[in-house]
């Protein structure tokens, strides 16, 4: 099984996708218009 390379992102994209997800709309969603996946194993807090 190959190994996947871990994703690096900008500090500029978290800021933006933290900043969509306090506006009210869910994780998947931001994710999906980020085109980022969402992980439902991820620490939140």
């Amino acid at each position: 099984m190959k190994k996947i390379p871990k994703q690096e992102y900008t500090t500029e994209l978290k800021e933006k996708a933290v900043k969509q997800v306090k506006m009210v709309k869910s994780i998947g969603l931001v994710a999906k218009e980020l085109g980022l996946v969402e992980n439902k194993h991820c620490a939140t807090g």
